[in-house]
């Protein structure tokens, strides 16, 4: 409900949950109730089972928290299999499911906890068939992966309860699958799962997702009602709680039960009152609209005509998630376009801000069938909203990423032009010559004393590059915008394949003693024709509060080759990418509250329906946005303005699986308190 309170059916006192996972640490709000357990990982102490990843931790807090718990008496037992970077083998996962038969205590209720999962696996689905027939009940997280559960071990064991996870729509009142939850005919039931806020190793706590958020869930809520009726068997305690569902209520479920976790009210419990979660400074990024289901009051409905023309769609910005109302002269955005369909020479987005004339620019473009993102500095309306037009026809979703502040009285923050195309290869718009760009004929674009822009004070110019014509060598071509007075940084732009059109947007250094007319350069690996829309310019000290301190592109982590101290593996949901940011690149824990960066996916592996990115500050929960979406085998990056959590970190979350290339391009000044 929403008053506040949590009424459980039982206090789960006598129940044994078994959590097989990265171990659990101390914390208040577990108390004496993490029972000794075991470590089974290699060269580790068998009897430390402190959590070094936070994954256990959080899920034992689900579980068994005192007031952030759905049983707030039953005990914990930890049974390492995972690593610190939530890693582990089926030798591990077995080798834990042999310890608690060997260990559990005879007529005790028992359950374990399986937030994990693996491809078919014969070894482990008999090693959990094993737990079953000696008593015990087993809840296993359905797989983050979005595909049939059904394919997914231990998750296809019949006699296990299969969780999905459920995300509830404050906006409609309306529940769904998660867009990342597997599905299918495997699954028992969903639960929430996703910025579920639960137990830290630190003490504290924290906010996560994923079907692992949504098993101990249920997990708690059978400890909670079997601690009624210890006496009844595992298999009588599972069919009471998927009887007790709420059916029907969970849209998008496909081939799932439409079923949603109930905690029967048939007992007399005693009510506890939740913590209310700490107040943030900001709830960016946050999904703000969405034409599939009308999310943000705009028309369910895809926007455009095949041919042009079709009424844009208009989306309140200002007073949103965490944008002020007041005081904002444009807003950073990451739009997504699918199910799309194309004209014959292709179609394209213009974010603009309503109230103005339809520009000749475009923000991102596409093909019939593609899912593509772009991030966009938009200005705002004078009514506080923009307008999205589509060329073509799309589904359009869009997530505000960040906000810039107008350089009002102070002189400090962006000054919006209206959009305007300052240079074109294919025609020579701009004075530039009329010829694709390569690595031997690098693009020089001034930018001072045009589009709008003053002659003078400009930092930095806010930009959207399209590569178009384009020609890639095998390993593919990108491009890289940069201040030319600077020498050609390890840092990317945009990437692109033969034949492909291409946008991102950035925002590029335009100021500097030798950088007299706010030159900047476009290089590109490979050829293509390049457009340069402006959108505006940052004015104003760098150190002022509140303005926008661009730095020389700087590559701040490659999980391919560990650059900046990151782990040198692909990233999948299990294992977040953290990449600390106070202290590198000239960014001081005193100066940031955002950083504008580009991220890259590559070696991508996704999903059927797709694969995507999303960037966050790490002390916030994982939101309900994508920063770049990707297909198998595709290289793709984005721009995106991303909040830094406290402690100066933001996580990278990945939808399928990739590795994660993040160059910094500056930072926006913490505004100090009034």
């Amino acid at each position: 409900g929403t008053d506040g309170t949590f009424t459980p059916t039982g206090s789960g006192a006598g129940v044994r949950v078994y959590l097989l996972d990265s171990g659990v640490s101390p914390h208040p709000d577990l108390g004496a109730r993490i029972a000794s357990g075991i470590n089974l990982m290699p060269d580790q102490a068998p009897t430390d089972t402190t959590d070094g990843n936070g994954h256990g931790t959080h899920i034992a807090g689900v579980i068994a928290g005192s007031t952030l718990g759905v049983a707030g008496s039953a005990t914990v037992v930890p049974v390492r299999v995972l690593d610190d970077n939530g890693g582990g083998t089926t030798t591990g996962v077995i080798a834990g499911l042999d310890w608690v038969l060997a260990t559990h205590p005879t007529g005790t209720p028992g359950i374990v906890n399986l937030s994990l999962d693996a491809g078919p696996s014969p070894v482990i689905d008999d090693a959990v068939n094993a737990v079953l027939d000696a008593g015990l009940a087993v809840v296993v997280a359905a797989g983050n992966n979005a595909v049939d559960a059904c394919g997914i071990s231990p998750a296809r064991v019949p006699r296990v309860i299969t969780v999905g996870a459920a995300t509830h729509d404050a906006t409609t009142d309306i529940d769904r699958r998660a867009e990342f939850s597997n599905h299918g005919p495997c699954l028992d039931l969903f639960a929430p799962g996703t910025g579920i806020r639960s137990t830290g190793i630190d003490g504290g706590t924290t906010l996560l997702s994923g079907t692992s958020i949504a098993a101990p869930h249920v997990t708690g809520a059978l400890a909670a009602a079997w601690s009624n009726d210890p006496t009844v068997t595992a298999a009588t305690a599972t069919s009471r709680l998927l009887a007790a569902v709420t059916t029907g209520v969970v849209l998008d479920a496909g081939a799932s039960p439409p079923d949603l976790l109930h905690i029967d009210a048939t007992y007399t419990p005693t009510p506890r009152s939740l913590p209310a979660p700490p107040v943030t400074a900001t709830t960016l990024p946050a999904r703000v609209a969405d034409t599939r289901s009308g999310l943000g009051g705009v028309p369910a409905t895809r926007v455009g005509a095949i041919n042009g023309g079709g009424a844009p769609i208009t989306v309140p910005v200002l007073g949103r998630a965490g944008v002020p109302s007041v005081g904002v002269a444009a807003v950073t955005l990451n739009i997504t376009v699918t199910d799309t369909t194309s004209g014959i020479h292709g179609g394209y987005v213009t974010a603009y801000p309503c109230g103005t004339a339809l520009p000749n620019v475009s923000t991102l473009n596409f093909t019939t069938g593609r899912t593509i993102a772009n991030a966009a500095i938009v200005p705002v309306g004078a009514d506080g909203t923009v307008c999205i037009s589509v060329f073509g026809s799309a589904h359009v979703i869009v997530d505000i990423t960040g906000f810039l502040d107008d350089a009002g009285s102070d002189g400090v923050g962006f000054v919006p032009v209206t959009p305007t195309r300052r240079a074109d290869t294919r025609s020579g718009i701009g004075g530039v010559p009329v010829t694709p760009i390569s690595g031997y004929t690098m693009l020089r674009v001034p930018m001072l004393g045009h589009a709008g822009i003053a002659t003078s004070g400009a930092t930095a110019v806010a930009v959207n590059i399209t590569a178009t014509n384009t020609l890639a060598p095998d390993e593919g071509g990108y491009v890289t915008a940069f201040p030319c007075a600077s020498g050609l940084p390890n840092a990317s732009t945009s990437n692109f394949t033969t034949g492909e059109t291409i946008a991102n947007a950035a925002i590029v250094p335009s100021s500097g003693p030798t950088n007299t007319t706010g030159e900047i350069c476009v290089f590109v690996y490979g050829r293509a024709d390049i457009i340069v829309d402006v959108t505006g310019y940052m004015v104003g000290s760098a150190t002022a509060p509140g303005a926008y301190a661009p730095v020389s592109p700087t590559r701040r982590a490659d999980t391919r080759s560990g650059i900046g101290g990151v782990p040198v593996t692909p990233i999948s949901g299990y294992t977040m990418l953290r990449v600390p940011m106070f202290g590198h690149a000239g960014i001081t824990p005193s100066g940031a509250s955002a950083v504008s960066l580009n991220i890259t996916a590559t070696n991508t592996l996704a999903p059927a329906e797709g694969g995507y990115v999303t960037a966050f500050p790490c002390d916030a929960g994982l939101p309900n946005v994508s920063t770049l979406n990707f297909t198998t085998g595709r290289t793709v990056a984005n721009a995106a303005i991303v909040p830094l959590s406290a402690a100066g970190e933001l996580c990278v979350f990945v939808y399928g699986r990739a590795d994660i290339i993040v160059d910094v391009t500056g930072y926006i000044t913490r505004r100090l308190a009034a």
